[in-house]
């Protein structure tokens, strides 16, 4: 895992990075920054939540998440 001060850094410079960490480094990140929603849907899609699931979490409809994504 890398460190926090990476994580913190790489989320940072590029939120979508998220979607390139594991669940482990997700969670740390979100103890760091704040339950976002990149990070949200990235612990989702890690975990294989379907799109709908997906949309649901963060308060969309599926069209409003196919087109934020």
């Amino acid at each position: 895992m890398r460190s926090t001060e990476d994580l913190a850094a790489a989320y940072n410079r590029d939120p979508s990075s998220v979607y390139d960490m594991t669940l482990e480094e997700l969670h740390t990140l979100s103890g760091l920054v704040g339950e976002t929603e990149p990070i949200i849907d990235a612990i989702l899609a890690v975990s294989g939540a379907s799109d709908e699931e997906r949309a649901e979490q963060l308060g969309m409809t599926l069209e409003e998440y196919q087109s934020y994504s």
